[in-house]
């Protein structure tokens, strides 16, 4: 059955096989991010029992951004998209496999996700800029607007299924497997970046004059500043960009909300005290006020959640889980 020529000329895009390439492993990716979202929150939570951590967790990792956000404008303008793009998924997979290793043995603390978030951010501020100007050279300037509104619906594709299949694997296979499955995912954009033809990018070969110093960093911001303040489309655009994201862009809160139970001596538990592990093996003391004992209780909890049992009593069910980790305030 062959297409209608409007859903076709929505889909024009596509007939660019470097954008092909560059989509399907960017929405693997963003799958993957979402769901390394959503185990983030609950492993600060699991770690701090303190909200206020949420917080500085998504300060540190969007501080870079907007500190070196208009550096990595200059960097976009100077070096080769491609190849930039290709270095900053490398990084964030490291980092995405170092957040995995310390998770599963057991080793993480809330001071090491500070330091990957801002990590994380630092290389945010350089792949925002690049990714999002990489566009023009996939698909040229004809196709450029189709392929900005497929980009869109793949974010907000991946927005909804990310978190879902996220809050399904924490609560059946453990919180690891998700930053493992985020690790894995960006398997997919390198190979895709990897593949792509570098004489189908359009202005391939363009000669780019690259500040060779701090002032001509500084005057090149100067004039892209001046651009946008002389231009009184792009003015609006950035103006309106920026309203937006500062006071109606919402940020997702996670809560974990699980089931209790009633124990032996007739108290009250949730089921993040109950033990994770083999039934041989006792759960560690949390009752302890020590800040000490409450962070080797967190650890000892966010290593079990790996290997702990399949069995609906000993885990919170996976509808209230998801739903949880969905919800927005």
């Amino acid at each position: 059955m062959s297409l209608s020529p409007t859903v076709m000329s929505g889909l024009r895009a596509f007939n660019h096989r470097n954008y092909r390439l560059f989509f399907i492993g960017q929405a693997i990716s963003l799958i993957g991010t979402w769901m390394q979202q959503v185990a983030q929150s609950w492993l600060v939570l699991t770690l701090t029992h303190d909200p206020i951590w949420l917080g500085v967790i998504v300060a540190a990792q969007f501080l870079p951004v907007l500190v070196f956000g208009l550096f990595a404008g200059v960097i976009a303008d100077s070096w080769p998209k491609r190849r930039l793009l290709i270095a900053t998924q490398v990084t964030k997979m490291i980092l995405a496999v170092i957040v995995f290793l310390l998770v599963v043995t057991g080793s993480i603390q809330i001071w090491m996700l500070v330091l990957i978030a801002l990590a994380l951010g630092v290389a945010n501020a350089v792949d925002m800029p690049v990714r999002q100007s990489f566009g023009i050279e996939m698909v040229g300037r004809e196709d450029l607007i189709n392929a900005v509104a497929l980009n869109s619906a793949m974010f907000n594709g991946a927005r909804v299924i990310g978190p879902a299949i996220g809050g399904i694997v924490i609560a059946t296979v453990g919180i690891a497997a998700a930053f493992l499955f985020d690790a894995l995912s960006f398997v997919a954009v390198i190979v895709g970046l990897l593949l792509m033809r570098e004489a189908d990018l359009h202005g391939n070969g363009v000669a780019i004059r690259r500040p060779e110093s701090f002032d001509a960093v500084i005057t090149s911001l100067r004039e892209g500043i001046t651009y946008v303040r002389t231009t009184p489309i792009v003015l609006l655009a950035t103006v309106t960009v920026g309203v937006v994201s500062t006071v109606a862009m919402n940020f997702r809160c996670s809560s974990r909300r699980s089931p209790r139970r009633r124990s032996g001596s007739g108290r009250t538990a949730s089921a993040s005290s109950w033990p994770r592990a083999a039934p041989d093996r006792s759960p560690p003391r949390c009752g302890s006020h020590s800040a000490a004992a409450r962070s080797r209780c967190s650890c000892a909890s966010v290593r079990w959640s790996w290997a702990r049992p399949r069995s609906s009593s000993a885990s919170p069910r996976v509808a209230t889980s998801v739903s949880s980790l969905l919800s927005d305030d």
